[in-house]
């Protein structure tokens, strides 16, 4: 890996005379080499999402995902609520377990397990949009889906489904595909009345070995939402960006710290995406953007993908660096998206072999025995990376298996393409602690999140200027 180079000379030093001087001391480069770490994709993982080995069809139902999902989280979640509920008097009632929603009597005290679902008066439909497109004007976009007003939560199974009601369900902010088990009795409506509820938690976790010695730091460098295109690719933000990668930024603090980087992970949305929020109503219709379903139809010129390829060829030739799929990048929209693949990067892929890999999304990694994933808080505690998927997340139709489930809790969660800057650390009821890290977006603030790899802690560099380049 090239060496990093920081010089300790004032930017005062710009004169004609000083220029064409001879070299001092304090003029000399001190070159420092680049911090390394093993970086090992968590292959099962990709495995489980990969779906060219199957017969890729859509024939079947997406209720088999849901199914799947209930029967691998089920056995734990039974574990913990016979736990904390099993022998529970209330009202002189003994609380006990029903196998099946519909098994439920009128009055009687029990708790019960299944999946969230989430009746939606807002949520998209497809067989609206389709009626719309045909016959009406285009529907208006929603910011959100959720209504308390007019949303009902239900729980269901393989046997059917109930309607859940009470204060103490609307605490925890479920979504649609959350496992949970509930405690309460039904209603003379019919409906379930919840008194308390439980979660998966978190998953069980590897024990993240300790170096022995901590006099070099080792950060992991993450980035999202660099939107590129043709128009804005050339700003200085983003400069100033791959100088610092490189390590061809600042003086010996700034260097020292660009050569503690052992891996850069750009989570997302490289190409910038094709919205019509302000297109022109002059251009012409074959050149406007086309949305489909809600989606935006993606379209990126050679022009645009050769200036992203020429973005990660010039990081990946310093530093190792990881390239997630986004929504908004030239790949599949369903979930698990494909790497975008390697004929894209004709620059990049010379370093597929050393230092550049195109990875899915999600994604797991292994850096030294620290696991990553792009996941956050409320979804480690589900047990699940996308639980709305497949009702409001497009997603393969998986009939044997759920890829987006948690079976292993990761050190550091990370989520892409956030409005600003958050972290966490999650603690769970076994010794687990998770770094949870919202990275923003860098076409908006300029930011690049640093991760330790050893203390877990995180450190924003800003690159935000007021300059404009010509």
């Amino acid at each position: 890996m090239a060496p990093v180079a920081s010089s300790s000379a004032s930017s005062s030093h710009n004169d004609p005379e000083y220029l064409l001087g001879h070299i001092t001391d304090s003029d000399r480069c001190e070159l420092r080499k680049r911090q390394t770490a093993s970086s090992v994709i968590d292959q099962k993982f990709i495995e489980s999402l990969d779906v060219r080995g199957i017969d890729r069809t859509y024939n079947q139902q997406f209720a088999n995902l849901y199914f799947t999902r209930l029967s691998a989280l089920k056995p734990d979640i039974v574990r913990a609520a016979a736990q904390t509920w099993d022998g529970m008097k209330i009202s002189n009632k003994i609380v006990k377990q029903v196998d099946r929603v519909l098994d439920v009597e009128q009055g009687e005290l029990c708790w019960i397990v299944g999946t969230v679902y989430l009746d939606m008066a807002l949520k998209p439909n497809i067989f609206t949009e389709i009626s719309d497109e045909l016959w009406a004007a285009p529907p208006m976009l929603k910011g959100k889906y959720r209504s308390k007003e007019n949303d009902t939560i239900t729980l269901e199974d393989e046997s059917g489904r109930v309607t859940l009601i009470g204060s103490a369900i609307n605490r925890h902010g479920l979504v649609t595909g959350c496992v949970i088990a509930v405690l309460g009795s039904e209603t003379e409506s019919g409906d379930f009345e919840v008194v308390d509820v439980i979660l998966p938690e978190l998953a069980p976790q590897v024990a993240r070995p300790k170096r022995e010695v901590l006099s070099q730091r080792r950060y992991i460098a993450l980035l999202s939402g660099l939107d590129m295109d043709e128009e804005h690719h050339g700003s200085l933000e983003l400069q100033l960006l791959v100088e610092f990668l490189r390590g061809e930024l600042g003086g010996n603090e700034t260097t020292t710290q660009s050569s503690q980087i052992v891996q850069v992970i750009i989570a997302g949305n490289s190409f910038r995406s094709q919205d019509t929020e302000n297109e022109d109503p002059n251009r012409s219709d074959s050149s406007k953007t086309v949305r489909k379903f809600g989606k935006v139809a993606q379209f990126h010129t050679k022009k645009t993908t050769a200036i992203v390829d020429d973005f990660v060829a010039s990081i990946c030739s310093s530093v190792p660096t990881d390239l997630m799929a986004g929504e908004h990048d030239p790949t599949v929209q369903s979930l698990p998206q494909r790497p975008l693949h390697p004929a894209l990067l004709p620059e990049s892929r010379s370093f597929m072999h050393s230092s550049f890999r195109s990875l899915p999304n999600p994604c797991r990694w292994n850096i030294e025995d620290d696991e990553f994933a792009d996941m956050m808080e409320q979804t480690l505690r589900w047990r699940h990376c996308a639980p709305t998927a497949p009702d409001t997340l497009w997603c393969y139709p998986f009939v044997d298996r759920d890829p987006f489930i948690i079976d292993e809790t990761p050190h550091i969660y990370f989520a892409g393409n956030q409005p600003q800057f958050s972290s966490h650390l999650v603690r769970g009821s076994e010794g687990q602690e998770v770094r949870t890290v919202a990275i923003p977006k860098f076409s908006e603030t300029s930011q690049l999140v640093l991760v330790d790899l050893d203390t877990l802690d995180c450190e924003i560099i800003n690159f935000r200027t007021n300059v404009e380049l010509a």
